[in-house]
C-alpha cells in the first residue's frame, strides 16, 4: 500500500461526483482521491485546526480484491461491508478541501472520514441518509444519486489500478457541505440511526 507524505499507509479512496467547471458546466467523470491511515477519524471528533469545517454524510464500502476493468456486477460482489460514514473537510478560503474534477485530487488539506460499526444492507444504496446535529438538519444524501455503486467501484478500480482486500471506498455527497458546531452528529435512514458521533469545537 502506498504511504502518504507523512508515511501513513493507504487505506482506500473517496469518490463523489465532480463539481462544476469554471464555466459552470458539469465535469466528466467522478472526483476521487486517496484516503490514508491518518485521515481516518475516531469519535469524539474535533474541529481544532479547521478554518471552515464542513461535514457531509457518506457511505463506507469495505471491499475485497477488485482488478482494473472489472464489471459492475463483479464490483458489487466485491463489497464485503456497507457502513454509514461522515466526511469532515476544511473548506478554507476559496476551496472546499477535497474536490477534484475527473481526476485524482492532491489537496494539501484532504478530507477525513469516520465510519460506523453497524453493518448495513444493500438497500442502503437506495435510502436517503439524513445528517443531523442535535436534531438540526444538516444534509441528506442518496448513494443512488451518484449512480450505480457497482459501476462506480468498477470505475474506481480501473482508475487506481485495482482495489485491494480490506480497502475502503467512501461514497459521499457531491455538494452542499454543512458547517458543524459542537454537539452530536447522527446519520439516520429508514431504520433509524446508523452512526452517532460526538463533535467538539
Amino acid at each position: 500500500m502506498s504511504p502518504s507524505a507523512t508515511g501513513a499507509r493507504l487505506r482506500g479512496y473517496w469518490l463523489t461526483l465532480a463539481g462544476p467547471t469554471e464555466d459552470g458546466a458539469l465535469a466528466a467523470g467522478p472526483a476521487f482521491g486517496r484516503v490514508h491511515e491518518d485521515m481516518l477519524l475516531q469519535a469524539p471528533l474535533s474541529l481544532a485546526g479547521y478554518r471552515q469545517p464542513h461535514v457531509l454524510p457518506a457511505v463506507a464500502l469495505v471491499v475485497g480484491d477488485l482488478p482494473p476493468h472489472a464489471t459492475p456486477g463483479l464490483a458489487r460482489t466485491a463489497v464485503a461491508g456497507i457502513f454509514a460514514a461522515v466526511e469532515l473537510a476544511d473548506g478554507g478560503p476559496g476551496r472546499d478541501g477535497r474536490r477534484a474534477r475527473g481526476e485524482m485530487a492532491e489537496d494539501p488539506r484532504p478530507a477525513s472520514f469516520l465510519y460506523g460499526e453497524t453493518l448495513l444492507p444493500d438497500s442502503t444504496f437506495e435510502e436517503e441518509l439524513r445528517l443531523t446535529q442535535d436534531g438540526r438538519f444538516l444534509a441528506a444524501f442518496r448513494v443512488a444519486d451518484l449512480g450505480d455503486p457497482g459501476a462506480l467501484l468498477a470505475w474506481l478500480a480501473t482508475a487506481v489500478d485495482g482495489l485491494r482486500a480490506g480497502q475502503v471506498a467512501f461514497l459521499s455527497a457531491p455538494a452542499g457541505p454543512a458547517a458543524p458546531t459542537g454537539g452530536t452528529l447522527m446519520v439516520a435512514g429508514s431504520r433509524g440511526s446508523m452512526l452517532i458521533a460526538r463533535i467538539g469545537e
